[in-house]
């Protein structure tokens, strides 16, 4: 099976860390107006983390996307959607989506699917950046076959997917992001773009934080 970090033909004697410092150089090299005719075309899948969170993350009792999938699935449910006892988005948070929705929309992004953790931040965050969402706990769990169908499936149609979840899903399905948190996982409110192969294969093209969406933007209307 290709890679799920960079879907390139390498020598398979190269080792981990030189392999991840190519994708690396890779993704640098990647010129945006290029990214931005991939993401006009469609077919690619954007695997987004929330966005940012606000004070209450802090609280003792806060129920994590970690923990809350344990149980029975009325347990589950009831966690899922207890959003007083979660991480939410802050107002900062909250502003830089709104952010990136509206370079979405300027480029003329055109989304058919939006899947997310039925955790209340991530839910939040896909009705703030495309105004629809499917909840599903392939996006909250342990590793499974539909979370990397998901991220590996072609869109139809010319259309892109979009999924939102958590630090540590998002780097279940892309190791070693390029922006990384203080705790090694992809940075909030970030997004991987990717080239989906099908069969749990796809192409890292980019990582894109809210300042890189509004350079496309512009990019878009020169």
């Amino acid at each position: 099976m290709i890679n799920r970090i960079f879907a390139i033909t390498l020598s398979i004697a190269i080792g981990n860390f030189a392999f991840a410092q190519e994708a690396a150089v890779a993704r640098q090299a990647l010129d945006e107006s290029v990214l931005l005719e991939r993401l006009q075309s469609g077919g690619l899948v954007l695997v987004f983390r929330h966005g940012q969170t606000g004070p209450d993350s802090e609280r003792p009792d806060a129920v994590s996307g970690r923990d809350s999938h344990a149980g029975t699935t009325k347990e589950r449910h009831a966690a899922y959607f207890d959003c007083d006892r979660q991480r939410n988005l802050s107002n900062a948070g909250r502003a830089d989506l709104v952010k990136i929705a509206n370079a979405m929309r300027s480029i003329g992004l055109i989304v058919s699917e939006v899947f997310s953790s039925p955790m209340c931040r991530t839910r939040e965050t896909a009705w703030l950046l495309v105004g629809q969402v499917t909840p599903t706990d392939a996006l909250i769990g342990p590793d499974n076959e539909e979370r990397q169908r998901l991220a590996s499936a072609v869109p139809v149609d010319g259309s892109n997917r979009v999924l939102v979840s958590h630090g540590y899903i998002v780097k279940s399905i892309v190791p070693n992001p390029q922006w990384p948190d203080e705790r090694g996982q992809i940075s909030r409110g970030h997004a991987h773009v990717l080239n989906p192969l099908g069969d749990g294969d796809f192409i890292v093209l980019a990582d894109l934080g809210p300042a890189d969406w509004m350079r496309l933007a512009e990019l878009g209307r020169r």
